[in-house]
């Protein structure tokens, strides 16, 4: 249940710097005072009038002119104007991206003194992102910008520990620097912190608490806290079992723009759970999640193109879906792909391809995947017969809960009697 890397909250954060709109009521009128007095060297204004031009609340974005506003802030040395420039540079809103500019304008807020900067800064060199990776240097930058009050970089710092993706994993660090940031009030620190307390992970499991941290952070509009409570309102845990509310918080968490959200309120429609099948519903839902870079959504997503469910069937779409998410590690892509290569279904047949990406599945935790590898080794598609390597796949899945792979073992047994 904690954020990901592919989901990061330097991406929305990123954003939300970036392409942050003004509050609701700020309309028409509001953007000509600004850009009046952006005209008088008032660079707030200028930034703020960049701002409004990235929206889309209420009318449409013009990257462009919000490009000027947050240059003209960012040559007079406004740090915030230089990062929200950063931002557009790094996902593509000034045309192609262009993580290695983004990098310099980071810099240039990082050494006016805004801590934001020198967080996005080291995301970029944690990555490797358009500059040289250089984790430990990400690392000062986060525990610098921590120190001096920015909580997003309590909670850069913190997920580094956790992960230990790119340096030695510390569970004890990572709590400490969760808690630093969710003090400050940075929505993700309270979800990750709460996943720390679900997950006894550096202290004792209390379900009550991290039920608390979850519940903080949705009703501070955090997706993530959202959609773990909400799983723990359909499991019961701690709080009523309550199917209702849990659709109704992937739902809040969907609008949120969490990807895990959306694939799961998807997958509610898709198979009829506590509402009516509804697969246009769960398509749309499903293309939601795969555009929030969510794989599995993307992985289901395939699916409804493979099987023509609330959308015109497409196996080449779903051959491009699978690819997707099997090169983002999720196992059951990689299967599904497997099968179309297999068949030749969408994609040219190609036995040993399948067999490749059945071995992927397999090892990455898709049962399903050991038992098509099974039959692969049993009958000598795209590899020599193996009755032995047949027998233990088909085992492997028969433990991991596959009926099929179950009843294979039995005919296998029966007929060398």
């Amino acid at each position: 249940m904690f954020t990901s890397r592919a989901t990061s909250f330097f991406m929305a954060a990123g954003l939300l710097v970036g392409l942050a709109a003004l509050p609701e009521e700020a309309g028409a009128q509001e953007i000509v005072n600004l850009e009046e007095r952006c005209r008088q060297q008032d660079l707030g204004a200028c930034v703020a009038a960049g701002r409004y031009w990235v929206r889309s609340v209420d009318h449409k974005p013009d990257y462009k002119k919000a490009k000027g506003y947050f240059e003209r802030a960012c040559k007079a040395n406004e740090a915030s104007g230089c990062i929200a420039l950063g931002v557009m540079h790094e996902y593509g809103h000034t045309g192609k991206a262009d993580p290695g500019k983004a990098a310099a304008l980071y810099k240039q807020g990082c050494d006016v003194g805004d801590q934001l900067g020198c967080v996005y800064l080291g995301d970029l060199l944690e990555q490797g992102n358009g500059i040289k990776a250089d984790p430990n240097a990400a690392l000062a930058l986060y525990r610098t910008a921590c120190d001096r009050k920015e909580p997003k970089g309590c909670t850069a710092a913190a997920m580094m520990y956790n992960f230990g993706s790119t340096i030695k994993a510390d569970t004890a660090l990572a709590l400490q620097f969760y808690q630093k940031g969710c003090t400050g009030e940075d929505q993700q620190a309270c979800a990750n912190l709460g996943a720390m307390y679900e997950n006894g992970e550096g202290v004792k499991v209390d379900y009550r608490k991290a039920a608390q941290l979850y519940e903080s952070s949705c009703n501070a509009g955090w997706g993530q806290g959202c959609v773990n409570l909400g799983s723990f309102a359909e499991a019961g845990r701690v709080i009523k079992r309550d199917s209702a509310r849990a659709r109704a918080l992937f739902e809040q968490a969907c609008e949120l723009e969490d990807g895990r959200g959306c694939r799961l309120l998807g997958f509610r429609y898709d198979l009829g759970q506590g509402v009516p099948i509804d697969d246009r519903r769960a398509v749309g839902l499903y293309q939601r999640a795969c555009d929030l870079n969510n794989p599995l959504g993307c992985t289901l997503l395939g699916t409804m193109y493979e099987n023509g469910e609330g959308v015109d069937r497409d196996l080449r779409r779903a051959a491009r879906l699978y690819q997707d998410s099997c090169d983002q590690g999720v196992p059951e892509g990689c299967a599904n792909l497997g099968v179309l290569h297999e068949k030749g279904a969408g994609v040219k047949t190609d036995l040993r391809r399948a067999m490749e990406l059945y071995r992927m599945g397999c090892d990455g935790g898709a049962a399903r995947s050991c038992y098509y590898l099974g039959d692969m080794y049993e009958h000598g598609k795209g590899v020599g017969k193996d009755r032995q390597k047949a027998l233990a796949l088909y085992k492997q899945a028969c433990d991991a809960g596959i009926e099929e792979s179950c009843k294979q073992m039995k005919v296998m047994a029966d007929a060398s009697r």
